[in-house]
């Protein structure tokens, strides 16, 4: 009996997380799965506070109305603190989001949905949406698809969707996202947008999607996912994809690999001073359009830094903290892989970092999601020990 209602409550997770949980953990990314919720993180929102009552009730603890301090929490609180301090500045609520995201992650996520077949689930939604989105694609490209799916001509489109900034792409049948005069791509073809409203966007499931299935050894979606990535023709996911081979070939040694590439990094964005970004804007076909774009962030970057520092003003305090709280709230997750001691998975943790902190969002749903795979490797580790002794 006791079984009989396990796989029940299984199924029910698997429901959920497609139709609930992966809608919410894509919707700032995605152009496609908003439309389901009309960009409103208060629906989804209900949804999910539902979908904890309903599992919870079901469970064996059924305990939903219990809501019990979580230790770990204290490495988000700076983080929230920053944006209340923020919210209160710039007289906005939009700390709320982050308190919700947050308990999202500790009472929903991290209590009900921290399974293999979850994270398995999610590799194959990605899978199963690049099959079908990749079909529309090779459509788009020898028939005209695009003059009658102009966003500019689409109605369902909520108005606050991010792709009434792009008129001159198209959404083919509300799900691929298409632009006809792009040839920047693979074999000089239009890159592959997936679901995404840019490339860059896609790669941060995709990546991350294909680092997972490699870890479940998933050789079929591991296949496809590289497919998907090499279509796209996104420099940063080829540019993560550089590092983690880097990564991977490294001898197996520790994790002090991690800490010099990291500073590597961090002295290559030092080196892209003013004078190195009017060399290259001299000459721009040395380098393409796209290395230059990254060399002025970097320069803006780092003026931003001079700038707050020097300035001591209430908004560079802001700026500053927000990193800060950010890097506890990495390293908090950092400790839980030197732990668990696996190259994959220090590999998964640089990739996701790496792909979303390019993202306007520092903590979105997708970023919880990434770290709750990294709290299911070390909870399952930590259980495996606890049997061994």
């Amino acid at each position: 009996m006791n079984t009989l209602i396990k796989n029940d409550v299984n199924i029910l997770k698997c429901i959920a997380f497609v139709f609930i949980l992966f809608p919410f953990i894509s919707h700032i990314y995605s152009v496609v799965f908003p439309i389901l919720y009309d960009f409103s993180i208060a629906k989804i929102g209900i949804l999910i506070i539902i979908l904890t009552v309903i599992t919870s009730t079901l469970s064996s603890q059924n305990e939903w109305y219990k809501i019990r301090w979580h230790k770990d929490i204290i490495y988000f609180a700076p983080f929230l603190l920053v944006a209340l301090a923020s919210s209160i500045y710039n007289y906005d609520l939009y700390v709320t989001k982050y308190v919700a995201y947050i308990f999202i992650y500790f009472y929903c996520i991290k209590r009900f949905f921290l399974h293999n077949f979850i994270f398995k689930l999610y590799v194959n939604i990605l899978v199963i949406t690049f099959l079908i989105l990749i079909v529309i694609y090779f459509l788009a490209l020898n028939i005209d698809l695009y003059t009658p799916y102009r966003v500019e001509n689409l109605d369902g489109l909520s108005k606050n969707s991010a792709m009434h900034t792009v008129n001159h792409r198209a959404q083919i049948f509300y799900l691929l996202v298409f632009e006809q005069s792009d040839y920047s791509g693979i074999f000089n073809i239009p890159r592959f947008f997936g679901f995404s409203r840019e490339p860059g966007m896609y790669v941060m499931f995709i990546v991350p999607g294909l680092l997972i299935a490699h870890f479940f050894k998933m050789k079929f979606q591991v296949f496809i996912l590289g497919c998907a990535i090499l279509i796209t023709s996104s420099f940063a996911g080829f540019f993560v994809l550089l590092i983690l081979f880097f990564l991977a070939i490294l001898p197996s040694k520790h994790y002090k690999t991690f800490m010099f590439i990291m500073l590597a990094l961090l002295a290559i964005e030092i080196l892209f001073s003013k004078e190195f970004l009017s060399f290259v804007q001299s000459d721009e076909s040395f380098w393409g359009s796209r290395i230059v774009q990254y060399v002025y962030y970097a320069d803006r970057t780092i003026s931003r830094y001079v700038y707050e520092l020097s300035s001591f003003s209430f908004s560079g305090i802001l700026f500053l903290s927000t990193k800060l709280s950010y890097l506890l709230i990495l390293y908090y997750f950092y400790r839980k892989i030197k732990i668990i001691n696996l190259r994959i998975v220090l590999m998964f943790f640089i990739a996701f970092v790496l792909l979303i902190n390019k993202a306007t969002e520092l903590l979105s749903p997708l970023f919880i999601f990434y770290l709750s795979f990294i709290d299911y490797i070390y909870i399952t580790k930590m259980r495996e020990q606890s049997k061994l002794t």
